[in-house]
């Protein structure tokens, strides 16, 4: 990269035309106005420059092996990006990451962090794990300066292709969840309880496939769980359970099925209660009564990940202590269900 410090008032200022200004300058522009940083000077932009009193420019120039900032950014967001992220801009020399369609966000952060530790590189993302919905810009690749190396551009391509994607979304896959519930609920919570975990799925582009209502044995419950899986249900939830009671009929059932529980228990509140096991590849969670109708609980967290093909093990659910305080401010992190009714009233 070649480096200009030229006055207005200079005759070398004749032969700036394709340097790039690294500053505004006011007055500069057409009619008078801006001349914006970034700008590649034409012959007519010299001409205005040299008008103005004298004062000093900053001017960059390519040279072989160069690359500018709007190439150099589009060349590092299409190296981390995944099938299922598109490229949007240049806007103001950032490409962003845009969510080609719903699912849960996949960012490799450690990748991520080495791929930042390049110099003058900068991508920036959501969390890992996050709800998206189609269109969300879910990140941004630039560079600092005007003009990087073309050797900084390919230490990125090489990080992230020997990686696989370091952003990307797994589309949330449709799946025919079954539910067995052994609390007592009248038509009416019924009613509310059914509505509330149907409209939850069909946001993922799931369904409900049947509700069994049985009394709290373990032989019952574990009955209803094997007519379901024989109805094709690939994810079981189950409510009414008492999940600090070792003789509790949930738990009972899933001894009898011989599943055992991937972790009992969930590091996040309010759903602290939730458990997962797992029926060959089917999961099946055992919701905490605040789960089966608030829609901001440990179960919104764990849920998505499950529907859009994520096999939940015991180390990843304890991840989940990190962040599991979901108080009002953590609201990004659930999926918009209430703005989604709202529209379809």
């Amino acid at each position: 990269m070649q480096q200009l410090v030229l006055r207005t008032d200079s005759p070398a200022l004749a032969h700036a035309t394709g340097k790039i200004l690294c500053h505004d300058v006011r007055g500069a522009g057409r009619r008078g106005g801006v001349l914006f940083k970034g700008s590649a000077l034409t012959d007519e932009d010299v001409q205005r420059l040299s008008g103005l009193p004298p004062q000093e420019l900053h001017l960059v120039g390519l040279e072989p092996g160069d690359v500018r900032e709007d190439e150099a950014a589009r060349r590092i967001a299409t190296a981390v990006s995944g099938p299922h992220v598109r490229l949007k801009g240049p806007h103001q020399s950032r490409y962003g990451l845009v969510a080609a369609q719903r699912g849960v966000l996949r960012v490799q952060a450690d990748v991520l962090q080495r791929i930042n530790c390049v110099e003058y590189v900068s991508v920036y993302t959501w969390y890992d794990g996050q709800v998206v919905d189609e269109g969300n810009e879910v990140g941004a690749a630039k560079v600092t300066p005007l003009i990087v190396p073309e050797a900084t551009v390919r230490a990125v391509e090489r990080i992230a292709g020997e990686q696989g994607p370091v952003v990307d979304v797994a589309p949330f896959q449709p799946h025919r969840v079954g539910m067995v519930v052994s609390e007592q609920l009248d038509a009416r919570a019924r009613t509310r309880f059914e509505e509330s975990i149907r409209n939850r799925l069909a946001w993922f582009g799931s369904t409900l496939l049947d509700v069994r209502y049985v009394d709290p044995d373990g032989a019952e419950v574990a009955a209803a769980i094997r007519d379901l899986l024989a109805a094709g249900a690939t994810l079981i939830l189950t409510g009414g359970g008492n999940a600090i009671d070792p003789a509790d009929p949930m738990l009972g059932a899933l001894n009898e099925l011989d599943l055992p529980l991937e972790k009992h228990g969930v590091p996040a509140h309010p759903g602290s209660m939730l458990w997962v096991a797992y029926h060959g590849d089917t999961p099946v969670l055992g919701l905490p009564s605040c789960g089966m109708y608030s829609r901001a609980t440990a179960m919104d967290i764990v849920l998505p990940q499950l529907l859009a093909g994520r096999r939940l093990r015991r180390e990843e659910l304890a991840a989940y202590g990190h962040g599991g305080h979901l108080t009002r401010a953590m609201e990004f992190r659930f999926a918009p269900y209430e703005d989604a009714a709202t529209a379809d009233e």
